[in-house]
Parts: C-alpha cells; sequence; structure tokens
C-alpha cells in the first residue's frame, strides 16, 4: 500500500492495544515518513481519553490528505476545549493531564469537533 492508498479514510480499532497495531502496520505499508512513535502514541491516548472522559468512543480513523495524515477519535462526550499549548509538561504527580499535552506535543495541529451527538479529537501529522 503506497501513501495515496490511503485517500480514503481507514477504520481503526477503539481497543487502543490493537489501534496501536493497526497503525503501526499502515505506517509501513504506506511508508509514510511520520514521527511513526508519536502517532502511535497520539493515537492510544486520544482512544483513552474518548473511553474514560467522552463516555465512551465511537470509532476511529486516519487517512492521508495532501500532505500530512490525519486521525480522528469519535466519542459520545461534550467535547472540550483544547487547552494553550505549554511546552511546560504536566506536573508529574498529577493524576490527569498528560494525555492531551503529549498528543499536542507530537501533532502538527489538533482540533476538538463538537457535534449533538458527542465530539471528535482531529490530530494531523505533518510528513518529513
Amino acid at each position: 500500500m503506497t501513501a495515496p492508498g490511503l485517500a480514503q479514510p481507514i477504520a481503526l480499532s477503539l481497543n487502543p492495544a490493537l489501534a496501536r497495531r493497526q497503525l503501526e502496520d499502515l505506517l509501513s505499508m504506506a511508508h509514510l515518513t511520520v514521527d511513526a512513535d508519536g502517532v502511535v502514541l497520539a493515537l492510544h491516548e486520544a482512544i483513552v481519553n474518548a473511553q474514560c472522559h467522552g463516555g465512551g468512543g465511537v470509532r476511529a480513523e486516519a487517512v492521508v490528505e495532501q500532505s500530512e495524515l490525519v486521525i480522528q477519535v469519535w466519542d459520545r462526550g461534550p467535547g472540550f476545549d483544547l487547552p494553550p499549548y505549554s511546552s511546560r509538561p504536566p506536573d508529574p504527580m498529577s493524576e490527569r493531564g498528560r494525555g492531551i499535552w503529549l498528543i499536542t506535543r507530537v501533532a502538527s495541529a489538533c482540533e476538538v469537533h463538537h457535534g449533538h451527538d458527542g465530539a471528535s479529537l482531529v490530530m494531523r501529522f505533518a510528513r518529513r
């Protein structure tokens, strides 16, 4: 599969471990030049956040759009506002707050879409 083969959205599992493996396989087969470890970490964090804080995950997809990989994770929650970008990590003793911080550190861009039936986190990863 080449990167153009990912021009259509590819469904990913909502099981974090399986989704990580699926995404690693997709990245490998498509020969995408992105930070694979960072992309996989961001997907994992987004799925876990959807399950823990968003009322449960609904679906996850990956697609290549022009010069970037786009991953979107939908949940049943009302959504949230992304915190302002910070280079300073969250308190290491904090129980929460690291997932979104990590995602914003590895993604080129992030946005939250709010809808009447839930929300989605859109993560964009520029090719190197």
